[in-house]
């Protein structure tokens, strides 16, 4: 085996070993991400199995692609081939980590508008005045909130 597959091969290593310390959980049948082995999102999440044999599957199938792939391309292309996996990968990465961040703004936001909203209380006496003279109710009849 020559040295640039060897290099690949412990690349792809890396890449199961770092998929085995982040696998993928899930909670009471759902999905719940991935995160660190010892440290997963609830203390009863459980390992998704399936996931992580997908994953781990995924990676021996490139890193085998790679290495046919080195032996009918000279180094050079392999090299643009690895600079442009990496790039996609980390812009990949990045819009995960956008789209996580946005979700849980909105999380809170819509937790705070909740708690907001169960704070106001609204008693007879601070209810508006109309002109006319009679009290009218911000609160619809039927007696219920729906946050849009």
């Amino acid at each position: 085996m020559k040295q640039h597959q060897r290099v690949i091969v412990a690349i792809g290593m890396i890449f199961i070993v770092a998929l085995g310390l982040w696998p993928p959980f899930q909670y009471r049948g759902q999905y719940e991400g991935q995160h660190f082995l010892f440290d997963p999102a609830y203390n009863s999440a459980r390992i998704d199995l399936v996931r992580l044999g997908i994953g781990w599957v995924a990676i021996a199938l490139v890193v085998v692609i790679i290495l046919l792939l080195s032996r009918a391309f000279s180094i050079r292309a392999i090299k643009i081939f690895g600079i442009t996996l990496a790039v996609i990968l980390v812009i990949a990465a990045g819009v995960v980590v956008v789209v996580r961040g946005v979700r849980e703004n909105t999380r809170r936001q819509v937790n705070a508008a909740l708690a907001q909203q169960a704070r106001m209380t609204w008693r007879r006496s601070e209810l508006p005045v109309h002109p006319k003279g009679t009290s009218f109710s911000p609160i619809p009849p039927n007696g219920s909130y729906e946050l849009r």
